[in-house]
């Protein structure tokens, strides 16, 4: 083998290694999913739990919210779950998950939580930091934006509501559609009574 060829490939493989290695760190945090979120609705937030550490289970989740009226938990069992409520107009602010014992998510495992949440603000991108406590007493905090910085905030991406289009373009499209069929129709029509009259015209050239 080429002498120059071999330590390139040495590096290669060094690298790639590494990147399998980081690979699942990069990923393991928390995150959310709604794809059906739209400024103004109503979705469901499923909140999407690893367990980082290799000695200590997760134990608790706080999520903060943009104040938003209506939030509802779904049961999980082995966990209570809490709606912290702002005194002066009723909306939430924060709800925190915890595990009944220290089991909770143990190493290697992820959990789910999910809100039905509503109406949402009319924003482009929903923040909602996380605070992920652990059996061990500690916690990590998901605040910081961009999904590229060590601990991401959980993001929703609100994207407006496009049912109404499809059937507008379908309108039009049948109007343009039936416009054409009108249009070739005349001009078969008026061709015919081109043939007509040069036919008559004929006829009495012939008289």
């Amino acid at each position: 083998m080429n002498k120059r060829i071999l330590p390139a490939l040495v590096v290669t493989s060094a690298a790639i290694s590494l990147m399998l290695a980081s690979a699942p760190l990069a990923g393991a945090h928390v995150t959310v999913d709604a794809p059906d979120a739209e400024p103004g609705g109503y979705t469901v937030l499923t909140f999407r739990v690893p367990t980082e550490s290799d000695d200590a289970s997760t134990t608790g989740l706080t999520v903060t919210l943009p104040e938003i009226k209506s939030v509802r938990t779904e049961p999980i069992p082995g966990w209570t779950s809490e709606v912290i409520r702002d005194q002066k107009d009723g909306a939430a602010t924060k709800v925190r998950w915890q595990a009944a014992d220290s089991t909770g998510i143990a190493p290697g495992q992820f959990g789910q939580f999910r809100l039905s949440v509503g109406p949402l603000p009319s924003e482009d991108t929903l923040p909602l930091p996380a605070a992920q406590s652990y059996s061990d007493g500690s916690v990590v905090e998901w605040f910081e934006e961009g999904s590229e910085s060590e601990y991401p905030a959980p993001v929703v991406q609100l994207t407006a509501n496009t049912e109404a289009q499809p059937a507008a373009t379908s309108s039009r499209e049948s109007s343009d559609d039936t416009a054409r069929w009108l249009g070739g129709a005349g001009l078969v029509l008026g061709a015919l009574g081109a043939v007509l009259g040069f036919g008559a015209f004929v006829r009495k050239g012939r008289e």
